[in-house]
């Protein structure tokens, strides 16, 4: 009887331990409770022993379901306590289904068993239809359905509203907030965000210490929209009310966050640790994993300059050039593309930039035809990347400016930062042609410097007969720095010969034979 009312207060640890004293022959019995214990193993990530306590209760109900009566009432070698609760028993189960099958990964299985949790229920059974429904959102996001899974979780939240069950709406809402950002709705994202907060003077301690997720979530749109105090305040405030709580996924939430606010503000190794913290509090649960965190380390990784090593870390991916595109690998392709690209302006590259323009021509209509702007966003400025890289730097600037003007409504500043100097290389062009507005501005402010930086810098780039390539300029910027050659060598994960090639290059660009030469001209020149 205790179980129902302590998971709605998220006191699951200690309904647990109770659970787990408890001799087997007693839930063998007990159809209520092999459910609970199911559903509870499910939400703290055990998922083997879940499934195993799953199946339990299943062929319990089975049971009952063979009497006369049609299971309403527990057959006599069964014993209930709580007999509304066995009377609802089948539905909780398809949820528990449901929810299992979404840890898994199987969507189809989710959304089927969700919809049967539902079609079981009655309509005014609203405490207990906003799971079945959130878990039919979460199956609809992990198709890529967006607009469905807002518009699922979104009701469920209204069921869970009928009952005054600020729980439920507190974690749902930053669900809800996720999928809005994916869809490129900052605003409403962030109404979410408020209005599940508006009430929190009247929440208990626990309710507001499970507030915490909704700070993430603040924090994730400040950082998409470079607002990096605000990001680091509302991280702040999150650690304050998650730490020391048993709020499951809480810890992977924030230490990924911390992860995205450490690498805006380039400080890149401390970023690579807070992953390192998010990998080991990461459990499993029916959220899609939508961003992974080896492709995650692997885009840190190449903001650092190290390229072989995103290599490696993403080459335990099955993801290739060329391969199907699908919503639930989309972060991996892209990652995949910046890696190919960054390889080719090193030098050392297995593929060129050419065998992504495909995959990200699909993923950009794909996200436009399924309103995820983001994402058609971050697609359109890695195919201008591409282009680029290829020497075709026209339609690499009418791809920029294409994204420019998809991101400016939202102040999306982040994903074009992400890529440092070879976009910077190109938003110098974008800007010399005419492009203008106030995300702009921003994203140079963003980059330490203004608009008259961008025309010093073209000017610079026109006085030279060939451009220097972003390896090049990092190679430079090391020079500068004093290392040697063979210490750029280890710094940028290239050989040696590789090293002496890009200053050789750099030497006849700039027309010097000396290091010291070459550092004065980049530096008169702006490039450095």
């Amino acid at each position: 009887r205790a179980w129902r009312p302590m998971d709605r207060q998220r006191r699951i640890p200690a309904w647990l331990r109770w659970a787990s004293d408890l001799p087997e022959s007693e839930v063998a019995h007990r159809p209520v409770l092999a459910a609970a214990y199911a559903w509870t193993l499910l939400e703290v990530g055990d998922l083997e022993a879940g499934e195993t306590l799953l199946a339990q209760a299943e062929r319990l109900a089975a049971a009952g379901r063979s009497l006369p009566n049609g299971g309403t009432v527990p057959p006599s070698q069964l014993r209930v306590a709580d007999e509304d609760e066995y009377a609802l028993i089948e539905p909780s189960l398809a949820g528990a289904r449901a929810y299992l099958a979404m840890a898994q990964g199987d969507t189809p299985m989710a959304a089927k068993s969700a919809r049967q949790a539902l079609e079981l229920l009655p309509p005014e059974a609203h405490s207990r239809r906003a799971a079945p429904g959130a878990l039919l959102a979460l199956a609809a996001w992990t198709n890529g359905e967006l607009p469905q899974a807002a518009a699922s979780l979104t009701a469920a939240i209204g069921s869970a509203r009928q009952i005054g069950d600020h729980r439920f709406i507190v974690s749902a809402s930053y669900v809800l907030g996720e999928i809005l950002r994916a869809q490129g709705h900052f605003t409403d994202a962030e109404r979410v965000y408020a209005t599940a907060l508006k009430g929190k003077q009247d929440y208990a301690d626990d309710l507001i210490a499970s507030t915490a997720n909704l700070q993430i979530g603040r924090a994730e749109l400040s950082i998409l929209q470079h607002e990096l105090d605000a990001a680091a305040n509302a991280l702040e405030r999150a650690w304050e009310l998650g730490d020391g709580t048993g709020q499951p996924h809480w810890r992977y939430r924030w230490f990924v966050a911390q992860a995205g606010l450490l690498a805006a503000q380039r400080d890149h190794p401390a970023a690579r640790e807070a992953l390192d913290q998010a990998e080991a509090a990461f459990d499993r649960g029916p959220v899609p994993d939508v961003r992974p965190l080896p492709a995650m380390r692997a885009r840190l990784l190449l903001q650092m300059g190290q390229i072989r090593e995103a290599a490696h870390g993403l080459g335990d991916s099955d993801v290739r050039p060329g391969g199907a595109v699908e919503y639930m690998r989309e972060y991996e392709q892209l990652t995949l593309a910046r890696l190919i690209i960054a390889q080719w302006r090193a030098g050392d590259a297995p593929h060129a930039p050419g065998a992504v323009l495909r995959v990200l021509d699909e993923i950009a209509g794909a996200a436009r035809a399924a309103v995820r702007l983001p994402t058609e966003i971050e697609a359109l400025a890695l195919q201008a990347l591409a282009h680029d890289a290829l020497g075709d730097r026209q339609r690499a600037m009418d791809l920029l400016a294409r994204a420019l003007e998809l991101a400016e409504p939202i102040g999306y500043v982040q994903v074009f930062l992400e890529e440092s100097a070879p976009m910077r290389d190109l938003l110098v062009a974008t800007t010399a042609a005419g492009s203008t507005g106030p995300l702009l501005q921003r994203i140079w402010t963003a980059f330490g410097g203004s608009r008259e930086d961008s025309r010093q810098a073209t000017a610079a780039t026109e006085e030279l007969a060939e451009p220097l390539t972003e390896r090049e300029l990092d190679v430079l910027r090391l020079i500068a720095a004093g290392l040697r050659n063979r210490d750029i060598a280890d710094e940028l994960y290239i050989s040696l010969a590789t090293v002496k090639r890009h200053i050789a290059n750099a030497y006849g660009k700039l027309g010097v034979h000396s290091r010291t030469a070459a550092v004065a001209r980049a530096t008169e020149l702006h490039l450095i």
